[in-house]
């Protein structure tokens, strides 16, 4: 059986957090340079390099270690394999599982390469689960027992005069320990931590809270050069744009559907994290893109109120100019 890289770098990683290494070096391949960039983008690291030894590459990863001012607390990087070379896990955009709500990510295989399970709904495509990320930081509180309750349950005052509920661990089950009210025990809490953005994405994680716009006008203008995707709100103000240039494309290839479809795509992105549920569209021009551009709103997800043509046309208004005499 061959070797798990993904499994390896899992480890390498989840190592590195517990022992609170700055930095962990892993090897270099395709896979482990997506997941890397996920990692990156998504805020889980701080910095990745290139590093070349004796014709071998290697990247360097700089974790990310987080501070509290108002007391000491254990930052947990939590890395969970999923699917493995001897029992491979599928699942359809549909059944992605969702981890503590959003405030983790789910990395998948798909057919257009490896992204996270936020970008595989929006793409709706589905794909082989590769791993669990997510962060979560742990408290060690201690308390008083002041009573026990059924199925391992038990009511704790804390030193800060706080009541909460906790429960025995299957450790402490198996080893027949009888936990009785009045007896002094430590309590562990956990609590998860929100994905927040690197330096390089300056659009997640930053000190400005982004706007929940439920509602949004897309604007899509097709012409035969260029694809152009601007949302607004009810309002009239742009919340986000995107064109086929700006995606990438040179030359003659800016207008074909798929730099329309990859243009909508890429603007619908943003404004379903800002919570968009039902938008208005107006297509404007005859490019090719028109209807790539319309196919991809709909695959968003996003519930349609009406698709209006507003294509400028002529009524009888300016006099063409004269034919042209050859």
């Amino acid at each position: 059986m061959g070797r798990d890289t993904i499994a390896d770098i899992i480890t390498s990683i989840r190592n590195a957090d517990m022992d609170r290494k700055v930095t962990v070096r892993i090897a270099s391949t395709n896979i482990t340079e997506n997941i890397v960039k996920i990692l990156l983008r998504e805020g889980f690291i701080e910095n990745v390099r290139k590093h070349q030894e004796s014709n071998k590459y290697f990247l360097v990863l700089t974790l990310r270690h987080r501070r509290n001012r108002k007391g000491a607390y254990r930052t947990i990087f939590n890395l969970k394999r999923i699917s493995r070379p001897g029992l491979r896990i599928y699942s359809n955009y549909q059944r992605i599982p969702r981890i503590l709500g959003g405030m983790g990510i789910v990395i998948l295989s798909t057919s257009r390469g490896i992204m996270t399970d936020r970008e595989a709904r929006l793409e709706r495509i589905g794909g082989e689960i590769l791993c669990y990320i997510w962060a979560e930081q742990k408290w060690i509180h201690e308390g008083l027992i002041t009573e026990s309750l059924p199925n391992g349950m038990f009511r704790v005052r804390l030193d800060n005069e706080n009541m909460i509920l906790g429960y025995v661990s299957g450790k402490i089950r198996r080893s027949f320990i009888r936990i009785l009210p009045g007896d002094r025990v430590k309590i562990e809490m956990a609590k998860p931590i929100p994905r927040i953005g690197s330096r390089r994405n300056g659009r997640i994680g930053s000190r400005k809270s982004a706007r929940r716009i439920p509602k949004g006008v897309i604007h899509v203008q097709a012409s035969f050069n260029n694809t152009i995707v601007t949302i607004t709100d009810v309002r009239g103000r742009v919340v986000s744009w995107s064109s086929a240039g700006t995606c990438g494309f040179r030359g003659t290839r800016r207008g074909t559907p798929f730099a329309a479809q990859t243009a909508a795509g890429n603007a619908i992105r943003t404004v379903v994290d800002q919570g968009m549920q039902r938008a208005e569209v107006m297509i404007k021009g005859p490019g090719l893109g028109r209807d790539a551009a319309l196919r991809a709103i709909r695959r968003s997800g996003i519930l349609l109120s009406f698709v209006r043509d507003v294509t400028p046309m002529p009524h009888n208004g300016c006099r063409p100019p004269k034919k042209r005499r050859v």
